[in-house]
């Protein structure tokens, strides 16, 4: 049961986090602009969310991987944002970033000692 929890999990909340991602990007098409310039506007902030469903994808098959690649994301995503958003916005993003990067290394460890 316990492996079946540490396997779903960690994919399912990265895939769920990628969805976020994904929706917020679309914020782009508010703003006052031309098609060219909302368009490349939209694929820069959907930009994020490819990184992290390639993560999902990468994390799938090799959980010790995408849990030191979530975790290293996280890590990015708080110096790339240090000055620019508050504590609580980088909680938001880099959080679910963290807690799925553990919760992946966790699905390793429990995968390496049931074999």
């Amino acid at each position: 049961m316990r492996k079946r929890l540490f396997f779903w999990i960690p994919r399912g909340l990265g895939i769920l986090f990628t969805v976020f991602l994904f929706l917020l990007s679309f914020d782009v098409f508010g703003k006052e602009m031309g098609l060219g310039k909302m368009l490349l506007g939209f694929f820069i902030h959907l930009l994020p969310a490819i990184i992290v469903g390639i993560s999902v994808v990468i994390a799938w098959r090799k959980p010790l991987l995408g849990g030191i690649l979530f975790i290293l994301l996280g890590f990015i995503y708080m110096i790339i944002a240090l000055q620019r958003v508050s504590w609580a916005v980088q909680f938001i993003i880099s959080g679910p970033l963290f807690l799925t990067g553990i919760l992946f290394l966790l699905d390793w460890n429990t995968g390496r000692k049931g074999k």
